[in-house]
């Protein structure tokens, strides 16, 4: 399973700065970041992209939050291949995920295809905000938290059509005492929301290192 939103990357003529526009819904996007979560037991493993509106919001004083592609496979090669076309589809350059996980090296033989085989860009990985520092009972309601912040009175996070919302809701409050990484679905929502929310001034634009896709991505 894997879907994704067509984005197209654009220079404004006036700022010179790079943004993103959804060539289905026509919004702009100044952020776009994806989470990935392994598989866990028998759970598949899942990634997530989303997109963080360019403009703020005036009556909410913040940045709306979309979902923009996901995909899912229990297999970590084919994970990983995965993800590698949604980046390609939606410019995502940003991928966070627990970099403690053990899985994570053996991302660097995958980038290795990517980069001298295939001649697309790697798959980079960045541990999520506050992860490292965190004890791991923690930081799934410290996360969750930031879900309710823009839901509970507001909206400004946005499912669609996404599965997150499903098994967002089938979280139970005991299940916040254990790791995220134990829900990749909700997992792979939570390190891409915590980036974009906790790390708002860190971040890098997509930079192609070949011509691996055209303006607009989709397929």
């Amino acid at each position: 399973m894997m879907r994704a939103t067509p984005i197209k990357r654009i220079v404004d003529p006036m700022t010179k700065t790079l943004y993103y526009k959804d060539m289905l819904t026509t919004r702009e996007f100044k952020r776009i970041v994806g989470g990935l979560a392994w598989p866990y037991g028998n759970s598949k493993g899942h990634a997530v992209v989303l997109g963080e509106i360019r403009r703020k919001d005036p009556e909410q004083h913040c940045h709306h939050v979309f979902i923009l592609g996901e995909t899912k496979a229990e297999d970590f090669q084919e994970l990983l291949s995965r993800v590698a076309m949604l980046q390609d589809r939606t410019f995502c350059k940003e991928w966070i995920t627990p970099m403690d996980n053990n899985n994570v090296l053996l991302v660097d033989d995958f980038n290795e295809e990517q980069r001298y085989l295939l001649r697309k860009a790697p798959v980079e990985l960045n541990s999520p905000p506050q992860y490292d520092r965190s004890e791991k009972k923690d930081i799934f309601r410290f996360y969750d938290r930031l879900v309710a912040k823009r839901t509970s009175n507001r909206k400004t996070l946005h499912f669609g059509d996404s599965d997150v919302a499903k098994h967002y809701s089938a979280i139970r409050p005991s299940d916040l005492k254990g790791k995220p990484e134990e829900f990749p679905v909700v997992g792979s929502f939570l390190y891409a929301l915590a980036e974009l929310d906790l790390n708002t001034d860190n971040y890098r634009q997509f930079n192609m290192t070949s011509n691996i896709a055209d303006s607009v991505g989709g397929w």
